[in-house]
Order: C-alpha cells, then structure tokens, then sequence
C-alpha cells in the first residue's frame, strides 16, 4: 500500500510539472513557443543570439547529442551542447531543451543520470529523425518502426529523469500504420509530452503536413501535445492550435527562416517593414559570427556555418539571386561584401 501510495504522489508530481513546465495562456491562441531541435543549427550562438536580438520562444531546444553504445555522456559534451551563456543563468537553463540520440544501450542509463545532475529540467528524445546514417545505428525515426526498442529507451529515460520528459514523433516509417500505438507507448511509459512531426520519415520534409494527426494526438492522449510541421508564420501559429487543440507549439524551419517568428507572433507593433527585415538578417549573422569567434571557430567553420544560416535567411523568391551569390562565396570578406551589397 505504502509503494502504491508512492507512486501515485511521483505521478501526481509529475502532471503538476505539466501544468508548471508547459504553462500557457487561457487563450488558446497564445501557447508555449519552443524552438525545436534541430541538428547544425540550434547549437549554442544560435540560440543566443535570437534569444538575445529577438526573444519570444519559451523554450529553446538544442541540436541532438548522440548518446554512444561504447561511452556514456562527459559532463563536458553535456555542456557544450548547452552551451555556458545558457548554463550559467538558472532561467535560461530552465528554458532549455536538451535533445539526445539514442537506441538502447548500457550507457543510456548512466548518460541521462549525468544529464540530470548536469542541471537540465527538460529532456527530449529525438524518435523522428529521418536521416540514413542515424536509423543505421537504430536511432531517430528508426525507433518508428521498433516499438519493443522504442519502448525499452523511453523507459530506460523515464526511469534515470526525475523532471520534464518529451518525445518528438513523426507519423511512422514510412505510413502512419504504428501511429496510435507509437502514442501509446510512450504515454504509457511516463513521458511528460510528446510532439508530433505530421510527416512520416520517408516524406523527408517535402509535401504538407497533416495537422489531422496532432488532432488524433490530442484526443488519445491525457499529456500534452506539441505541434510540429510546416509552422512558418504567426497565423500558422494560431490555425495549428485554433484547428487541432494541441498544447504547445514548435518552429523549426520557420524558425531558422524567420527567427523572429514568436517575437512578432505576440508583439503586434514588432517592426515588419523591408527595410527593417533585411536589418535583422544582418544582425544575427553579425551576433552568431561573433559568438563563434568568441569560440575559436575557424574562419572556414563560420563561414561554412554563416552560408548554411544564409540559405535559410534569403530563402524568398525575390531574394534567389542574392541567395545564390551569398552561397557561392569562398572567403569571410567576400560574404559580408555580397551581405552588404546594394
């Protein structure tokens, strides 16, 4: 009676830290913004730099870290990922979403038991990625098509985390056929939140989301639901929540092409005009060069990095041309010239 009582108390806690975590506004217009993961590009200067020119999000998400078959997590590559700017301010690591890889493993325990004396609040496992390299190694959207593995890794997780625990899903493999089940096995295991990328992973992130499934989500589940999948505007923002219900909401490439997307979302009188949009591409080139300098990146690293920033940034139709050039680029002088080019 005394373990039963228990148990019930940590999941009492832990709906409480639903509500806490994830707290959004009555309206439902308004909810919780995150920037989601995104490899090679969420790595820490990014992050700084929008939270620090633009704001908006509630949450900002790492890239994911790779948990190994071989070697638990160093505290160190925890770090890094996090990134010191975020580390050293409680609040802003409170906002932060850790992302990790993983299959099951021997060291998954012990990495996510490190992860959390590390000081993160939020721990999200990335059960979508549809890349060849990360589902060879049984990882990412691989986990779609494994349910047993699937749910030996969201339990070996839940069991080492004592807070915030999502799961980012797509839709399947390659068809939705294990999509109610993939819901159900990781609600039943205790995760917190899950959020749904409406694309299997042979759709890549070519054709339309299917925001029909966020709203079968939301009607199976008693967790929260987190919106993913073709979130490129503000009014994106409110149609996913208005048409579907789900809880919060995630960017991901709308984010990296509009980095001031939840900052405009909510501040109707934030600066919109041509003018001022070419200004703020500049200035989180300038911030996100800096912060990599600040780093000791290399030039051909940053420029590498800037282009790929770049490729997002300018991807308008009327902005193709300047796009091309800025790509073609081979020098740092010869980047900011086309950059700063009438």
């Amino acid at each position: 009676m005394l373990l039963l009582s228990l148990l019930k108390l940590q999941r009492a806690k832990g709906m409480y830290m639903v509500r806490t975590m994830l707290a959004v506004s009555n309206t439902p217009t308004k909810p919780a913004l995150i920037l989601a993961p995104m490899d090679g590009i969420t790595d820490p200067p990014f992050r700084q730099a929008v939270e620090e020119l633009f704001g908006g999000f509630d949450y900002m998400a790492t890239g994911f870290l790779r948990v190994s078959r071989v070697a638990p997590l160093s505290s160190a590559q925890i770090r890094a990922q996090i990134g010191d700017w975020f580390l050293a301010d409680p609040q802003r690591l409170k906002r932060t979403i850790l992302q990790i890889l993983a299959s099951p493993s021997n060291t998954l325990a012990s990495s996510v038991e490190r992860i959390a004396q590390g000081g993160v609040r939020w721990l999200d496992l990335n059960a979508g990625c549809p890349s060849k390299k990360v589902n060879a190694h049984q990882a990412g959207a691989y986990l779609l098509q494994d349910l047993a593995g699937l749910k030996q890794v969201v339990a070996a997780i839940r069991s080492n985390f004592p807070h915030f625990f999502s799961v980012k899903i797509r839709l399947g493999d390659r068809d939705d056929q294990n999509f109610s089940q993939i819901l159900k096995i990781i609600e039943g295991e205790g995760a917190d939140a899950i959020t749904v990328h409406c694309r299997t992973r042979r759709q890549l992130y070519g054709g339309t989301a299917n925001w029909d499934y966020l709203r079968e989500a939301v009607n199976c589940c008693k967790i929260p639901i987190i919106a993913s999948g073709d979130i490129f505007t503000p009014d994106d923002i409110s149609a996913v929540v208005a048409e579907t219900g789900c809880h919060s909401v995630m960017c991901a490439r709308g984010a990296v092409r509009t980095p001031w997307i939840a900052r405009c979302s909510r501040d109707s009188s934030f600066d919109l005009t041509p003018k001022q949009l070419v200004s703020y591409r500049y200035q989180l080139l300038i911030k996100v060069n800096r912060l990599m300098e600040s780093e000791k990146v290399s030039e051909r690293g940053r420029l590498a990095r800037l282009k790929g920033l770049a490729s997002y940034l300018w991807d308008r139709p009327e902005l193709e041309e300047q796009r091309r050039t800025i790509l073609r680029s081979k020098k740092m002088g010869d980047l900011w010239e086309l950059i700063f080019s009438p």
